[in-house]
């Protein structure tokens, strides 16, 4: 009774003969908005007020004719006097002694269904106003899809009639060309019960005269009212029919055509004001690009400066991809391409010379000063079919030309302005004559700068020294923003946490500023030593890409980031030495080659004019070139400057492509020198416009890679301080388990995907003797020092309960005293598997971590759905919702695969637990196409087939994978002996059985005779220190014998060391000296105490040897 008037949702009371209020639930109290205390010894029109008083008749009732009154609908007065309804029923109370002692109250509010019912009626007539009122026509068709309403707008417009339309007649008035679809669309809405939505045409049949018109019709599945338990439906809501399907179909249809004939009209209007709008700003465009044109003109005052000007801003007013302008060479007569300074090599549109006399649209230009405009390149090609035109403008991707000759004031040209667009197009006459305003004022302007310059010529001494303090005065600008760049570096170096990221700072800054790609690459061994002075550059060596083992590629043999070295023309390292056999006679180098170090690039950075950058793969495979400048840098330690158009070095061709590509010119080669050595070498590259690194660059460049040093030496700290961890996780994680034979076993450990982040994951096999063995995985919680030596504590504990041969629920119930012991508040967990190899039977609990699966030998995965008890430790923390582990025990089949795992490799890459659970048994499930001996390759590829192939990602756990197989064949043969032992009499029948049993299984009288002693021994210590009832067991376990003594003692054997005087306690001395193991284990019922006889005779030793 307390349960129900606590956990029942609804009002109940136990009122007396009185009528008063002897006991109240919360749900009642919460129905009135009356506390208890308001409610005890008061009747219910004291509670609820006078209105109420029906309440009490209603109980009086009851009470004198003993009848109930059920489900009766009541008004009550809420505490504000707000009206409510109940749903009340009153029953009697009676004692079989006593009589109606009472009755019992059960109220139900029902004020929000009847004001939700209410709102429902309303909801549905202001449905159909608005649908009135939008002119839109309702559609109703009922369960089946027919048509039950009429639809007057849809009539209007097809001319059917209201009969016509009533079932599926509706489609009649559907355009033709759509009705099909639309009928179709209407068929698959009705069959899977599923929203018609769609918009066609409609239109009356030929003839009537009445337009087609668009309209988009939305109908909605309705779902009738659940059916109660009695058959009926019940009284609200809007859940599907017991088969799920719609009761009725209920939308609207809405004309479109207006809408679309708007549209229509719209989109007509804004592109006829686009176009306008575009002319007005071509306009306007033009009127800014010639008064911007205009002025820079203005401003030239040389011929240098008025080509820029034409090139340039001219350029741009033209909206021309390409530029040129061709000068008359009196002297040679020919047209010469030109750029401002004079030299050719740098003009954009990359015209040849032309003679004045050559059959050339330029030289024509020329010669009859006039214009020429060519639409595309067919007209080009059809007036001048010369040899290679064809190929220069498809190379430079011009479509178009504007050709304008620079004519003079006496009406001579004296030379031509080209401009080129990248798609073919038709020249207005507004385009002509703005373009040849534009030539106009060019040949004016040049004219003008010819005459400003033979004045500038009588001033060459002036000028000389104004440009030697111009640059002079550069020079000293570049200094600051150097030294301004040297210490933004610095101070990026030294403030940031992160090592890594300092020095990723560091390249991008040099982007920002010097060059636009930058890259770093460590030298990963072989290291080599700074030189004491600048030797002569020698021949590279050959560099291989590093391979990632378990660390980094940056570390050398020692774990640590390998030295660097100066570079070319600066001062030598303070405390550096020379490099053994450096000099001509030196010894140590064979042919005095450097040594060869191993290179691997950390950090990419590039600006946006490189585009993409290469890859590492393509970096890698350029420093595998024996004469890549990297190497050589890095054997040597020697900066150096590499122009990428010498022949000196050929990349492969991604380097090569994106050289071509990007345009970059010159590359300078920097090592990064750290405790005298080449720790990494640092390549800046320049692109495009941007100046060359020269020479003199390589003081300030090897000074901003010193920068570089201060960050990777932090990073060989932190690498050295994460490699002594991993060192400590793999000391701590043991040698390979020792297998009991019978169990195939493979496993795999991948280290967490943050470098040097040692993980608390860790598995064990571990023989428990007599066919039985220990599977054993786990993991704890966090990375680093800490957790793996919590990890070494736990494997260790681990092991000895397993000495003690203790249940799996007590080892983990011991293993969480072990953690809840430790400092800090670890938590980890763990699973304990007990296997007997002959019957396949598997014991094992979980302290909260995730079930193995099993594998029969035809490929079918199983998960066992265990009982998952709280981690280990996790009591400390939450002590009310810690479980206990609870033991599980199921029979496996011959063969079948265990395969336990961490979360690691199912949560790998940001997967849900349950999404990688099924990809590790995808991958399991081929273990049926895998031979029996190739386990281990299976456990690879449950490793590389989740994406775990030996690279994690940063943000991955480590990794623990442990499979064990079943035997395909029984190990055991078959029980020699089995008898119950009564007491002290029975021990000589059982040692006369086991003796029989051996001699009928033809085993040598030494053999037989150990065993028989090392049962003996067993059972008297049975008989003597154990309780009844007790049984002996003797088997075949492959090659060896295996004795077992049960009995009902809970005391545990333990080997005693005897004095010489002593007649008792050699038992277990004697049976280990002559069993090849021994052991015990609890059992429900007791002990077993057990023992292995090894069954092969040793073979006797030589006499002749010594």
């Amino acid at each position: 009774m307390d349960a129900l008037f606590v956990r029942a949702p609804v009002g109940l009371a136990l009122l007396d003969r009185a009528g008063r209020f002897v006991r109240v639930n919360d749900a009642l109290t919460r129905l009135d908005r009356r506390s208890a205390r308001d409610h005890l010894g008061r009747t219910v029109s004291e509670v609820l007020g006078d209105s109420d008083a029906e309440l009490d008749a209603l109980l009086a009732r009851v009470l004198r004719t003993g009848e109930p009154v059920v489900d009766l609908e009541v008004g009550v007065a809420g505490p504000a006097g707000t009206p409510l309804t109940w749903l009340a029923s009153w029953f009697p109370v009676s004692d079989p002694q006593l009589g109606p002692v009472g009755v019992s109250f059960v109220a139900l509010d029902v004020t929000g269904l009847q004001i939700a019912d209410r709102e429902r009626l309303r909801a549905q007539a202001r449905y159909r106003g608005l649908a009135d009122a939008a002119g839109l026509d309702v559609f109703h068709a009922t369960a089946d899809g027919a048509l039950d309403v009429d639809l007057p707008g849809w009539r209007s417009a097809t001319g059917q009639q209201p009969g016509a339309l009533a079932g599926g007649g509706w489609l009649a008035g559907v355009h033709p060309d759509d009705r099909d679809r639309v009928a179709r669309l209407w068929r698959g809405a009705v069959e899977r019960g599923e929203t018609f939505e769609a918009e066609f045409r409609i239109s009356a049949p030929s003839g009537v005269g009445v337009a087609e018109r668009v309209v988009t019709a939305r109908v909605l599945p309705v779902s009738g009212p659940p059916e109660d338990a009695a058959g009926g439906q019940a009284a609200a809501g809007n859940g599907p029919a017991r088969d799920g399907r719609p009761t009725e179909w209920l939308g609207v249809v809405r004309d479109l055509t207006g809408e679309r004939a708007a549209e229509a009209a719209r989109a007509d209007a804004d592109q006829r004001a686009e176009a306008a709008v575009e002319q007005a700003e071509a306009a306007a465009q033009r009127a800014e690009s010639g008064g911007l044109y205009s002025v820079a003109l203005a401003r030239a005052s040389t011929v240098d400066e008025v080509l820029a000007a034409i090139l340039d801003v001219g350029g741009q007013a033209a909206r021309a991809a390409g530029r040129g302008v061709a000068l008359v060479d009196d002297g040679r007569e020919e047209l010469r391409f030109t750029r401002p300074g004079g030299d050719p090599a740098q003009r954009p549109g990359r015209w040849p010379d032309v003679a004045l006399g050559a059959v050339h649209p330029v030289a024509e230009v020329v010669r009859g000063a006039r214009p020429l405009f060519l639409a595309d390149r067919e007209e080009l090609l059809a007036r001048w079919p010369v040899s290679g035109l064809a190929d220069a403008t498809a190379a430079a991707g011009e479509q178009a030309w504007a050709m304008l000759p620079l004519v003079a004031v006496d009406g001579s040209a004296f030379g031509v302005v080209t401009f080129a667009f990248p798609a073919p197009r038709t020249f207005t006459a507004a385009d002509r004559a703005y373009l040849a305003g534009i030539a106009a004022a060019g040949a004016r302007a040049l004219e003008r700068a010819r005459a400003h310059e033979r004045l500038v010529t009588e001033a060459a001494g002036a000028q000389a020294a104004l440009t030697a303090a111009a640059e002079e005065r550069a020079a000293r600008q570049r200094s600051d923003q150097r030294l301004r760049l040297l210490t933004r570096a610095t101070e990026i170096v030294t403030a940031a946490e992160d090592p890594e990221s300092s020095l990723r700072a560091v390249a991008e800054l040099i982007v920002a500023e010097i060059a636009d790609l930058c890259a770093v690459h460590l030298v990963a061994a072989r290291p080599a030593l700074a030189p004491t002075a600048v030797p002569a550059a020698g021949d590279g060596a050959l560099v291989t890409g590093t391979e990632r083992d378990g660390g980094s590629g940056q570390v050398g043999g020692s774990g640590q980031i390998a030295g660097s070295a100066p570079v070319a023309g600066t001062e030598p390292v303070a405390g550096t030495e020379p490099v053994a056999g450096a000099g001509p006679d030196g010894a140590g180098r064979t042919g005095g080659a450097p040594p060869t170090p191993q290179l691997r690039p950390l950090i990419l950075a590039g600006s946006a004019a490189t585009g993409a950058v290469p890859s590492t793969g393509a970096w890698i495979a350029a420093l595998a070139s024996s004469s890549n400048p990297v190497s050589q840098v890095a054997a040597r330690g020697v900066g150096e400057i590499v122009s990428h158009a010498a022949d000196g070095w050929e990349p492969p061709s991604d380097i090569a492509r994106w050289i071509r590509q990007a345009g970059a010119h010159t590359t300078a080669v920097l090592p990064v020198v750290l405790a005298g050595r080449v720790a990494a070498v640092l390549s800046l590259t320049a692109v495009g416009d941007r100046a060359p690194f020269t020479e003199a660059d390589l003081a300030f460049l090897t000074e901003l890679a010193a920068r570089a040093g201060v960050a990777l030496e932090r990073i060989d700290r932190e690498h050295s301080a994460r490699s002594g961890a991993d060192e400590l996780h793999e000391t701590l994680r043991g040698a390979a388990p020792v297998v009991p034979r019978g169990l195939q076993v493979a496993s795999r450990y991948l280290p967490a995907g943050a470098e040097g982040d040692a993980g608390g994951e860790w598995f064990d096999v571990i023989d428990l003797g007599a066919g039985r063995a220990a599977l054993v995985i786990g993991g704890v919680r966090g990375r680093g020092l800490r957790t793996s030596a919590v990890m070494g504590q736990l494997r260790a504990a681990a092991r000895a309960c397993a000495r003690l041969d203790l249940p799996p629920g007590e080892v983990l119930a011991l293993l969480d005293g072990v953690v809840a012991d430790m400092p800090g508040h670890e938590i980890a967990t763990c699973i304990y598997a007990i296997a007997e190899l002959d019957t396949g039977v598997l014991t094992l609990a979980s302290a909260g971590h995730p079930p193995p699966l099993v594998v029969a030998p035809d490929g079918l995965v199983s998960r066992l759905y265990m009982a998952v008890g709280s981690p280990l430790g996790d009591v400390l923390r939450d002590p009310s919702g810690h479980t206990d582990a609870t033991e599980y025990t199921v029979r496996l089949g011959r063969g079948y695969l265990i395969a336990l795992f961490t979360e690691g490799l199912v949560r790998g890459g940001g997967r849900d637990v349950d999404a990688g659970v099924s990809d590790l048994a995808a991958v399991l499930a081929r273990t049926s196409d895998a031979s029996d001996d190739n386990l281990d390759a299976l456990a690879s590829a449950a490793c590389a087939g989740l994406g775990r192939d030996n690279q994690p990602a940063p943000a991955d756990d480590a990794v623990a994978l442990l499979l064990a197989r079943l035997p395909d064949e029984p190990t055991a043969g078959p029980t020699l002996l089995d008898v119950t032992v009564d007491g002290p009499s029975g021990l000589r029948a059982a040692r006369a059985q086991c003796r029989l049993a051996l001699e009928n299984a033809n085993l040598p009288v030494e053999i037989i005779d150990t065993v028989v002693l090392v049962l003996s021994e067993l059972t008297s210590n049975a008989v003597r220190h154990g309780r009844p009832p007790l049984s002996v067991r003797l088997r075949r376990l492959g090659d060896r014998a295996v004795v077992e003594v049960a009995d009902g003692g809970g005391r545990l054997p333990r080997r005693r060391h005897a004095a010489p005087d002593d007649e008792a306690g050699r038992g277990l001395d004697l049976v280990s000296r002559l069993a090849v193991r021994h052991g015990f284990r609890p059992i429900p019922d007791g002990k077993v105490v057990w023992a292995e006889v090894d069954l092969v005779e040793s073979v006797p030793a030589d006499p002749g040897a010594p």
